[in-house]
This record gives C-alpha cells, sequence and structure tokens, in this order.
C-alpha cells in the first residue's frame, strides 16, 4: 500500500505567528520524502485558518522543486472556482516543471463556506451542475485541439493547452468522494477515487471500497487501472498522555470541521470557530488514529488489509512542529514498512 501525506494548511495555534505556517508545511514536505512516503497530497482552501492552502498549484511548484521522489497530488483543487482554459495550461505547465510527478485530484467543494464568501451558489444541484460541466471542459482541454466550447458556465473558441502536461493526455486524476452512491459512480466513469472517513468508524470506509469496487467493474477504464485512497487525521504518539493531549487536538478540529460542512460556524476573521457536536471526545477518537505505535499499527493495518490503495495521513491536526515532525518519525520507524507490499519495498530498495 502507497502512503500519503496531506499538506492541511491547519493554523491551530494563534499563539505563534503565521508567518510560521508555510515555512513549516515546507519542512514536513521534505521529511515526507525523507523518510520514504510516496505522496504529498495538497488541497485547496480559502479565507479561513482551518485550511489555508489557497494555491496548491504553487505550492506542489515549490515543493516539486525541492524533492526529486515524491508525488505531488492535488486533492483536491475546487473545479467551480476556477475557468478551467486557464486552470488546464496551469496544471500542464506544474506538471512539465517537476517531471511529470503530478496527480490531479479534483472535487465540488465539501461546505458551503467559500462558495458564500465568492457569492456564488450553495444550492447542491446546480453546484454539481457546474462541476460537470467544467469537467467536460477540462477533459476536452487535455484531450484535444482547437477546443470550442459553448456552455452555460464555461466558453472557450479555438484553445489548446501549451505545454502539454509531461504525462499525456493529462496526469492521473482523482475525483473526492464522500458518500458510497458517489464512489460508485466515479469508479464507474474510470477515475481514481479520494475518500475520506471523516472520523467514522473502518467499517463505513469498507463500504466506500465496496461501492468503488462495484463501479470499477462496470467502468469505462478510461485511465487504465483505478486507485482508491484512504484520508485519516493520524499522529504517533510517544506515551499515553501525548495521545491524549492529540486526541483532544483532533476533538476541537473535528468541531471546526463539523460547522464548516454544515455551515454553521463563526469565523470572525477568518478564525473558525468550534460548534457543539453530537459525538463524544471519547467517540471521535474512536475513528482517529491518533494513538500508541501498536494502537496506530493496529488500525492502518485494516486499512491496509481492507485493500485501499493508499493511505493518505493527515498529521497536521494541531500539533506544534517538533511534535508532528517526532510522529512521523515515529510512523516511519515502526509502522510504514509493515504497510508496504514486497514489491513495494523492492521498488524503494533501488530507487
Amino acid at each position: 500500500m502507497k502512503v500519503g501525506m496531506e499538506m492541511g494548511g491547519y493554523w491551530p495555534s494563534h499563539d505563534r505567528h503565521i508567518d510560521n505556517l508555510v515555512p513549516e508545511m515546507i519542512e514536513m514536505a521534505k521529511l515526507a520524502e525523507e523518510v520514504g512516503l510516496d505522496e504529498i497530497a495538497i488541497g485547496e482552501h480559502h479565507f479561513m485558518d482551518y485550511g489555508a492552502t489557497p494555491s496548491p498549484l504553487a505550492f506542489a511548484a515549490y515543493i516539486g522543486a525541492i524533492t526529486t521522489r515524491v508525488r505531488l497530488m492535488l486533492s483536491v483543487l475546487l473545479l467551480p472556482v476556477h475557468k478551467m482554459p486557464i486552470l488546464a495550461g496551469e496544471v500542464a505547465f506544474v506538471d512539465q516543471a517537476i517531471g511529470g510527478r503530478l496527480d490531479l485530484g479534483v472535487g465540488r467543494g465539501g461546505g458551503p463556506y467559500e462558495f458564500e464568501r465568492l457569492a456564488m451558489t450553495t444550492n447542491i444541484d446546480e453546484m454539481r451542475e457546474i462541476f460537470d460541466e467544467k469537467l467536460e471542459l477540462l477533459h476536452k482541454l487535455f484531450e484535444e485541439k482547437d477546443v470550442h466550447f459553448d456552455g452555460k458556465y464555461e466558453s472557450c473558441t479555438k484553445t489548446n493547452i501549451m505545454p502539454p502536461p509531461r504525462q499525456r493526455p493529462h496526469p492521473p486524476m482523482w475525483l473526492s468522494c464522500m458518500r458510497p452512491e458517489a464512489a460508485y459512480h466515479v469508479a464507474r466513469k474510470g477515475y481514481n477515487v479520494a475518500t475520506t472517513s471523516s472520523r467514522k468508524p473502518l467499517a463505513w470506509s469498507e463500504g466506500m471500497l465496496k461501492a468503488f469496487r462495484d463501479g470499477v467493474a462496470e467502468s469505462t477504464g478510461r485511465q487504465g487501472p483505478q486507485k482508491i485512497s484512504n484520508l485519516q487525521w493520524a499522529y504517533v504518539a510517544k506515551d499515553d498522555d501525548d495521545k491524549r493531549e492529540k486526541q483532544e487536538m483532533g476533538y476541537h478540529k473535528q468541531r471546526q470541521f463539523q460547522g464548516l460542512l454544515m455551515n454553521t460556524c463563526k469565523a470572525p476573521g477568518g478564525i473558525v470557530e468550534g460548534v457543539d457536536i453530537e459525538e463524544t471526545p471519547e467517540q471521535v477518537a474512536d475513528g482517529l488514529m491518533i494513538g500508541t505505535i501498536n494502537e496506530v499499527k493496529e488500525k492502518m493495518l485494516e486499512v491496509k488489509e481492507l485493500g485501499f490503495d493508499m493511505l493518505v495521513l493527515k498529521t497536521n491536526i494541531g500539533p506544534n512542529i517538533d511534535d508532528e515532525k517526532a510522529g512521523l518519525e515515529r510512523f516511519a520507524e515502526h509502522i510504514l514498512p509493515e504497510l508496504r507490499d514486497e514489491e513495494e519495498k523492492a521498488a524503494l530498495e533501488t530507487a
């Protein structure tokens, strides 16, 4: 199983200056390659401290220039906020600049917070229509010449992407899914699927995997063999006290997440406040991969045994940079080797 790490852009401790945020993300990206991770995922979020990653393409270009092996996944770009002819050209350029190490993840967006601030619709049906049209145009721009498109939300004429991506016709494409029925339909169309458990039990992830496999069985196979990833909030603690502290951070972050998802939170000055949630701290902790080495290992091996192709770690859930780095190093030493298949181990040894 491949293992990646998400660059979350989370700024949880406002007693530390925000100018530390990006340099610390760069430190973690360097460490991710050093300890042997396969992928660095960079999301797109705007106008908030919960996810301060407004320019994932720029960050992918920078990280690609200071690494040599790790792949960079845009996970995910919010298609509704972009113009496709511009975005396609930027994606192609970055893929060229980093030697064809780009993966392209796209989605509609997980909540209305950002769209409200852009004075865009938050109607789910209309947003789906916008996304589908933009995705159709994105494919045409990558796959055709002199593209003419006259849609409801996008138009272009005699448009060509120059230069084309290093990976033809485009980087591997992933679509984010938060529901089993979405995973089925996305897989059926031939895409890779990016999922997150959203702190639900692993049995929920098993349902996502089954839906994905059902879709693959009916797939067009437009990208060749299809893959599915699973994102988990993760931290390998040094002891029980450290575990409890980081689980409390995870609970606070979950309260922010739910507020953003349900559009019930306040965010004065871009600082996202937590909301009351039904789950207890203990229930949320059950859905987190935050614990001692053996506790985290057990949960991660379950993800491997289920058959996910990639586990993506969200380590930026609140720890200071020293703790975050130490947690990743403990993961790499004690858990990562057991997540590898024999072929992956051999490939890494010869790399």
